[in-house]
């Protein structure tokens, strides 16, 4: 008789074990998450800043070309 209550208390040893894993696997995942939609955001604000960047370089490029025709032109009446 002593054999099935210890089988019964290993049991319940193990299923509080479980439990307790459940419940830190669970906070795990939840961290996970929210680690998650943070590096999401930051990734978001970075490709906004990339954005503007590569808009900003554009603009530069095209008043450095206006410039560069403007100096040809000048060179071209001073010949």
């Amino acid at each position: 008789m002593c054999a099935p209550s210890n089988r019964l208390l290993e049991i319940d040893q193990l299923l509080m074990e479980n439990q307790a894993l459940c419940r830190q696997l669970a906070r795990l995942q939840s961290r996970a998450s929210e680690i998650i939609q943070q590096r999401t955001a930051e990734i978001e604000q970075l490709n906004h800043v990339v954005e503007y960047l590569s808009a900003e370089l554009r603009c530069q490029t095209c008043k450095v070309r206006f410039l560069e025709t403007k100096i040809e032109a000048f060179r071209s009446l001073s010949y």
